[in-house]
């Protein structure tokens, strides 16, 4: 089923005609398999995520690494980019949504 999190109350949704509808003297049980079935699929796509927010990470860090200003003379880092490099990669944030969507939506500001 398509899954996704609210990440203001992370309550799951499931969008409601991916189920397929039941008679009541079953649905209990057919609920209860639904929500492990969910839950697993979730782990899944959490760890995915996870996985790929470290390597976001650290490309990220690779590209600042990178970049530098050059003048003729000098070849200089910014002193930011090493302030940067020297915090933690991993930073604790929650995994939904991705990063780059909240930007898109502008919503960066207000959550973090």
């Amino acid at each position: 089923p398509l899954v996704r999190l609210d990440w203001k109350n992370a309550d799951l949704h499931v969008k409601h005609n991916v189920l397929p509808r039941r008679k009541s003297t079953r649905r209990s049980k057919h609920n209860e398999e639904e929500r492990a079935k969910i839950e697993i699929a979730l782990l899944v796509k959490e760890s995915r995520l996870q996985r790929h927010f470290h390597l976001l990470q650290e490309v990220q860090a690779l590209r600042r690494k990178r970049r530098t200003r050059k003048t003729k003379t000098k070849i200089r880092t910014r002193r930011k980019t090493r302030e940067v490099l020297l915090a933690p990669l991993i930073i604790p944030r929650p995994l939904w949504p991705h990063p780059a969507l909240l930007m898109r939506k502008r919503l960066w500001k207000i959550r973090y």
